[in-house]
């Protein structure tokens, strides 16, 4: 008897990773993407896959779901911090902290690489095409529903050298941070914003006037970008063979915004879940809902920090000597943490409740706004 197609929603990585995973086992496997092309929410932007929050390298990792690595993945060991006075520290690792990837629909980005890795295992795709309804087998992966942090920033090419440089300061970035990231003359420089997204032009320029005081970079060919990002807890994750995946069940980094780990790794188990007949819901009680819980305690304390506190924390964690290990004692799971949980929580949730005056509802398109977009599928 052959086994029934199985449908993927979304062409992200946790979309593209449980396509590919399907696919390679010999499931025939319809890829919808409501956009015209993998990659459609980014422009090119560098960001970080996190090699922290585990022992082991997020790379074995990736390679050990069947995956080439056949984007642009560079690693880097070190990063520079800049305070509210602008006084640097740098974290230095015998290791790599993250893997610089671009975003996009670049022919070196992750989702193209990921797209032909999955094509190239017998996925069909269908671009531009928007579904209301699946019946399972399914794996819906569409992506962020609010805005819980927002990026909004600058490419552009430079003369600078390769470099990875953050800046903590609630003038530049509201309860987040600043960075500017360069590979091969090409920079990303943002601003990630946890607070007042309305003023988000406001703090972009600050950020611009910051990073140029400090560098003095040439930059040419300037185009502006946005993107933002969701997390939330929930029991809904999938029932049966219809499952969520990546940021449309809610999984993400609360504390700094690393989520494609999560994104490959659910991608990865929600298609290995279809066939093999675990327990996706399983999986994420016991290996993402606990981390999450932490990330969220986490956030709940970094925001307390202020740029007194944040400068303290960046001094801390240059003269650790294992930035690394540190990181992942913070990011993992503890009585501390889950004791907090509850609270930072509840204040979360009280935060989301707020609505931006200014937005219609109807045909939303502002990403600082807290008007949930609801998943179209059922």
């Amino acid at each position: 008897i052959d086994e029934p197609p199985v449908i993927v929603v979304g062409s992200g990585p946790a979309g593209l990773v449980a396509a590919f995973t399907l696919a390679r086992a010999g499931r025939p496997v319809h890829l919808y993407e409501a956009h015209k092309a993998a990659g459609h929410r980014f422009h090119g932007d560098f960001q970080g896959i996190e090699n922290w929050s585990t022992s082991g390298d997020v790379l074995e990792e990736i390679q050990g779901m069947g995956l080439e690595i056949n984007f642009m993945c560079s690693p880097y060991t070190r990063f520079d911090v800049y305070d509210y006075h602008f006084r640097k520290v740098t974290v230095q690792s015998d290791k790599p902290l993250f893997y610089l990837v671009k975003r996009g629909i670049g022919p070196d980005s992750l989702e193209s690489g990921l797209s032909a890795q999955a094509q190239e295992a017998g996925v069909e795709f269908h671009f531009g095409e928007r579904l209301d309804r699946v019946t399972p087998p399914a794996v819906i992966a569409t992506g962020p529903r609010a805005a819980e942090a927002i990026a909004a920033g600058l490419l552009f090419e430079t003369d600078l050298d390769d470099m990875a440089a953050a800046i903590v300061n609630d003038e530049l970035a509201p309860k987040g941070y600043a960075y500017l990231l360069v590979h091969k003359k090409q920079a990303t420089m943002a601003t990630v914003l946890f607070r007042w997204f309305r003023d988000e032009k406001l703090y972009l320029e600050r950020t611009l006037k910051a990073f140029t005081t400090l560098f003095h970079p040439v930059m040419r060919n300037i185009r502006a970008f946005g993107g933002y990002g969701n997390w939330y807890i929930t029991s809904k994750t999938g029932r049966g063979t219809r499952l969520f995946a990546g940021e449309a069940a809610g999984f993400q980094d609360a504390l700094f915004g690393f989520g494609m780990r999560y994104a490959l790794n659910s991608g990865y188990r929600a298609a290995r879940s279809i066939l093999d007949g675990d327990s996706y819901r399983a999986w994420v009680r016991r290996k993402v809902h606990p981390r999450m819980r932490a990330g969220i305690a986490n956030r709940f304390l970094f925001e307390r920090l202020g740029n007194r506190g944040y400068s303290l924390w960046a001094r801390y964690v240059s003269r650790s000597g294992h930035p690394r290990e540190l990181f992942r004692k913070w990011y993992a799971p503890s009585l501390g943490k889950r004791l907090l949980f509850p609270l930072a929580y509840a204040e979360y949730r009280l935060r989301r409740r707020f609505r931006d005056p200014s937005c219609s509802h109807k045909s939303c398109n502002c990403v600082w706004c807290r008007c949930e977009k609801p998943i179209p599928i059922t």
